[in-house]
């Protein structure tokens, strides 16, 4: 184990010269629980007040290339960032891509995927999860924020789900008061490499995130040394991250020192 996996970090110094000097910047992000605190009406997580209009500068005139990767829908992403133009979103986990024109473009499920999936959803409506359950392209979430026996809902949800995984490329994923029974084929880790294999030799990029499902995307870049994966929480943990921020003051000044290191 490393010792930037042992302790909490700040952004190493040596970093914004580099970002300074660079032809391209990349700047992935997460959205929930990055850009905007959790919500328990999920229409209502919009992002940390000036976020939205930091981001916006960024992408106008700090020659950087601005992603949000999202578990959410694209779309549904897309609008609560609250961004004009929109920037470039993934969402679903790598499943959904807009460029910002409005057009989704979707990866082509599997069938026995699509099946399980409404399996799933049908299984959670009679389980009587229904103001609970969030339908994705590529997955179905239960949420229990602001359950009354958020360990009892956890228990259920998992019973529910479970025994939908074996002999598909399914996988149960646990976030902040929910757990998701997703296709597997996409995750943030895989839509971290194809951005980085978009872009020109020199680029020095940053992925942002919170919870285990930016793992993926952490180790990405810290395994190839190509950018600065941050972990952005109130708390440390252990994490494949290079580096912590607490939200939201210290995601605000990290972006801040990003717009003017490149303006």
């Amino acid at each position: 184990m490393t010792d930037a996996l042992m302790r909490p970090a700040g952004v190493d110094e040596g970093f914004w010269p580099a970002l300074a000097a660079a032809p391209r910047a990349l700047l992935a992000l997460d959205y929930d629980g990055t850009l905007a605190p959790f919500r328990v009406e999920r229409d209502e997580a919009v992002p940390y007040p000036g976020l939205a209009a930091l981001i916006a500068d960024i992408a106008d005139r700090a020659r950087t290339r601005v992603v949000v990767i999202s578990g959410r829908p694209a779309a549904d992403a897309a609008r609560l960032l609250g961004v004009e133009p929109v920037p470039e979103v993934w969402g679903g986990h790598g499943w959904e891509r807009s460029n910002g024109d409005g057009h989704v473009r979707r990866e082509v499920l599997p069938a026995l995927v699509e099946q399980r999936l409404a399996a799933a959803a049908a299984a959670a409506a009679a389980a009587g999860w229904q103001e609970r359950c969030e339908r994705k392209y590529a997955g179905v979430a239960l949420h229990w924020r602001g359950h009354e026996e958020p360990a009892r809902a956890a228990a259920a949800a998992r019973a529910l789900l479970a025994p939908l995984v074996d002999g598909a490329p399914l996988e149960l994923l646990t976030f902040a008061d929910g757990l998701e029974l997703r296709c597997n084929l996409w995750h943030k880790g895989r839509v971290m490499r194809r951005l980085l294999d978009e872009e020109p030799p020199g680029t020095v990029a940053a992925y942002l995130g919170d919870d285990r499902t930016d793992e993926d995307a952490f180790n990405v870049l810290a395994a190839g040394r190509q950018g600065l994966p941050v972990l952005i929480a109130p708390r440390w943990r252990t994490t494949a991250a290079l580096a912590w921020l607490r939200p939201p003051q210290d995601l605000r000044r990290f972006l801040e020192r990003w717009l003017k290191t490149r303006e």
